[in-house]
């Protein structure tokens, strides 16, 4: 098909086809443009004008309609925004006081105020020609809120240390110059805030030690349920309080127990390491307590063990104790109330050996483990670590829950 034939030039048609497909192309083009100019509006010239050649002389300056204003505080604008012109401007020159509320400080004590000043609602009749705001209403005041949102102090909890004696904790000597006559009785009223040897030492285990404390506690009561395992505690806090009042009883009157005696295989168990003392004991089952490092104790015995001042621990154990490290913190009980015991003036640096003594259950010989004065003192500085973070944990109340 030929051009002639897509414009309707050759052959006899109606007059309506004719005005049809009478256009030319351009004139269709033409058309086109203007529907799009009528949806669209006109296209914007951003082009520059070019100067003319022909001009001699400065270029020439283009005037504009000025639509320059000034800001509340006198500053000439370029292109201020208006009402009309920025959804932005509309918000903050209007809706100020929707924005920013003088708020009830929910967080926190401390407060401070001050004025925040602004001009508002400002109508801007702008000249064309001369640019000036016409009519400005006087300023208003703001009181704005600054709630101090910074946490709460943490509240301490009081202990019987003052800061710098707790930082001293770690300093401390296992032979003290300072001495004390504790009194004889550990539920004495002014040893009854003080915590025990016993306590601090659970209350600062490791993790380790812990977990196998509290899996060992449920074995037992998947076994026993909880009120035989609640049997079997008060059975093994009773034997041991029995073989203690035994040796005791020994050490006083030299009353052995009999064979129908719950102690007697604990007996049997400790009955060699009794033949090693030189002399009786110079003290059984003594209360003691630390003046400086506020801390409180029944320390089980201190005698002559092959001629030598010596500290002892009685422990007693249904399972093997190959090791020291196997008797977990009993050295550790030891020098702490070795540390409490050299406070007294009867004991003031006298001791200076230790033994750990392992009573078995089944009646086995009994296992002993002497610990010299460079051992105490290494367990007393493990000692002390763990005393101070009782100390500090009580402070801050973080204590563990007990197990």
């Amino acid at each position: 098909m030929n051009s002639l034939k897509l414009f309707g030039a050759c052959g006899a048609t109606s007059n309506s086809v004719i005005k049809r497909y009478a256009f030319s192309q351009k004139d269709r083009i033409l058309l086109l443009h203007k529907d799009i100019k009528s949806l669209y509006g006109p296209i914007i010239n951003t082009k520059k004008p070019k100067r003319s050649k022909k001009l001699s002389g400065p270029p020439v300056k283009h005037e504009t309609v000025s639509t320059s204003a000034t800001s509340p505080d006198g500053v000439a604008l370029k292109n201020p925004e208006t009402n009309y012109s920025s959804e932005m401007y509309w918000i903050i020159g209007n809706r100020w006081n929707e924005i920013f509320r003088k708020g009830d400080a929910k967080v926190g004590n401390v407060s401070r105020t001050f004025k925040y000043e602004k001009i508002e609602n400002v109508s801007s009749n702008i000249d064309t020609q001369t640019s000036e705001v016409k009519s400005a209403k006087p300023k208003k005041s703001i009181d704005l809120e600054i709630v101090d949102t910074s946490a709460p102090p943490i509240i301490q909890k009081p202990i019987p240390l003052s800061n710098e004696e707790l930082k001293n904790v770690l300093n401390c000597p296992l032979q003290s110059d300072v001495l004390s006559t504790p009194p004889s009785d550990i539920r004495a009223p002014e040893l009854r805030t003080l915590p025990s040897v016993g306590r601090v030492l659970q209350y600062t285990m490791s993790e380790a030690a812990r977990s196998a404390l509290l899996n060992w506690k449920l074995t037992k009561i998947r076994e026993l349920g909880e009120q035989g395992f609640a049997e079997l505690q008060k059975a093994n806090l009773s034997s041991g309080l029995i073989f203690h009042s035994s040796l005791q009883q020994y050490f006083l009157t030299s009353e052995i127990p009999t064979d129908s005696s719950p102690a007697f295989k604990l007996w049997e168990s400790v009955r060699g390491v009794l033949d090693t003392f030189t002399a009786m004991p110079v003290s059984v089952e003594k209360t003691v307590h630390h003046p400086i490092l506020k801390y409180k104790g029944i320390c089980d015995c201190v005698s002559e063990v092959d001629n030598q001042l010596t500290i002892i621990e009685w422990k007693k154990s249904g399972r093997s104790k190959p090791t020291l490290d196997a008797t977990y913190d009993a050295p550790l009980q030891l020098c702490a109330y070795l540390g409490a015991i050299n406070c007294t003036p009867e004991f003031q640096g006298r001791i200076r050996q230790g033994m750990v003594v392992i009573a078995y259950e089944n009646g086995k010989q009994a296992d002993v483990y002497k610990m010299d004065e460079v051992m105490l003192r290494n367990y007393w500085r493990v000692w002390l670590k763990r005393l101070h973070e009782y100390w500090i944990r009580t402070r801050d109340d973080t204590l563990p829950e007990p197990i």
